[in-house]
């Protein structure tokens, strides 16, 4: 009898825990949940936006009860202080709900912030957040964050089908600036001798259409550049005619061929195998990069023999990555990594150099740039007379 009772009491003990141990826990409508964060500086002002996650246009959507009439909904919250926590603390004041950052998936960072370098406050105060993870994708902008924010998905998909949340979509299809995690950001910011490239975001309105009214979208249309923790200046993309060649993440990217203006052959180029060594002339480091690829092409306008399509799809790369070579050289920034294989296979070499200050790179350290081109998958396209590799 005994035994049976204090068999009773202990079930009836654990009841009572599994009954009471979840009373503080809110209702997930009880909580707003960031989805992207943002920081701006005006008129010696930190400015914090918020992007609100909307679980029931995401819930709508997967679900398919959402029709092509009905408009996505996006809240952004905006802040104002001296401090980034005082902007943060003005969002917290008018939030009717408590914010969670669990969700975030996106930062933006202003220019404003950036060249009156104080990025890396920014990331100090985010890492003090426990909910904060170095997984969300980060940006720069020259642009309104609110606006950017604001924009709405195409289909009138969930808000976060855009290019701020899933960027790296487009980026497999099309590889050309690679979009950067914070933690990716942090890694290269903090490694010796290598230049950690943020990009930059724009809009635009004449690419994409409703009917005929014009749908805005984002766009990646440059880069902010650091080294040795310092901030070094903005490139377009323009500037940067082979950072697709330079990334062994690129999974494709088109090259053309042309003549006199005119297009000869398209191809596709993917998965760049780097390789960078080094010789040591005069006291200073000279470097040969490198670059093998596979393609095939995409069109064929011309006939040319694929010898031809293989030396002048050499020569092109090669002067692309070298153009981008340059660009990089007017900041300051080593965009090819030269000065990082240098730290890791010469170690010794490196201390020595950067005592003397003769680390810095001029037009004469890439000696040598070596492409090799593999075509493949360009049986449909030979024509007659069209000599095969050998």
């Amino acid at each position: 009898m005994m035994r049976r009772f204090v068999k009773l009491i202990a079930v009836g003990w654990v009841l009572l825990v599994m009954t009471t141990g979840c009373w503080d826990l809110k209702d997930i409508q009880d909580i707003s949940y960031a989805s992207g964060i943002g920081f701006d500086f005006v008129d010696g002002k930190y400015v914090a936006y918020v992007q609100m996650l909307d679980f029931s246009t995401i819930a709508k959507v997967e679900g398919g009860g959402r029709s092509l009439s009905e408009k996505t909904s996006i809240w952004v919250g905006e802040g104002r202080g001296d401090t980034l926590l005082e902007a943060i603390g003005d969002l917290y004041r008018s939030s009717p709900l408590r914010i969670f950052y669990g969700q975030l998936d996106v930062i933006i960072v202003h220019d404003n912030i950036i060249r009156n370098d104080k990025v890396w406050i920014v990331h100090d105060l985010l890492k003090r957040y426990y909910e904060f993870r170095y997984t969300p994708w980060v940006f720069g902008t020259k642009k309104d964050i609110r606006e950017l924010f604001s924009i709405t998905p195409m289909f009138n998909m969930a808000q976060t089908a855009t290019k701020l949340h899933k960027p790296n979509d487009s980026y497999e299809q099309f590889s050309e600036i690679e979009p950067k995690t914070v933690r990716q950001i942090v890694a290269d910011y903090r490694e010796p001798g290598l230049t950690a490239m943020l990009p930059s975001l724009t809009v635009s309105d004449s690419n994409w259409y409703s009917g005929t009214k014009p749908h805005t979208e984002m766009s990646i249309d440059g880069i902010y550049v650091f080294d040795r923790q310092q901030f070094l200046g903005w490139l377009s993309s323009d500037e940067l005619p082979g950072i697709q060649w330079i990334n062994p993440k690129t999974n494709r990217h088109y090259l053309l061929l042309k003549s006199e203006g005119e297009l000869q052959v398209s191809f596709f180029y993917e998965s760049p195998k780097i390789t960078i060594s080094h010789r040591i002339v005069g006291g200073k480091p000279k470097y040969t990069y490198k670059v093998e690829l596979e393609g095939y092409i995409s069109e064929l306008i011309k006939e040319m023999p694929e010898e031809v399509m293989i030396q002048r799809s050499e020569e092109q790369i090669e002067k692309e990555i070298r153009a981008t070579f340059e660009a990089g050289l007017k900041h300051q920034a080593d965009l090819l990594g030269l000065r990082n294989e240098l730290y890791r296979k010469n170690n010794r070499e490196w201390k020595e150099l950067q005592r003397k200050g003769l680390l810095y790179l001029t037009e004469d350290s890439l000696e040598k740039i070596e492409v090799k081109v593999h075509l493949n998958h360009s049986g449909m396209f030979k024509m007659k007379g069209m000599n095969k590799l050998k």
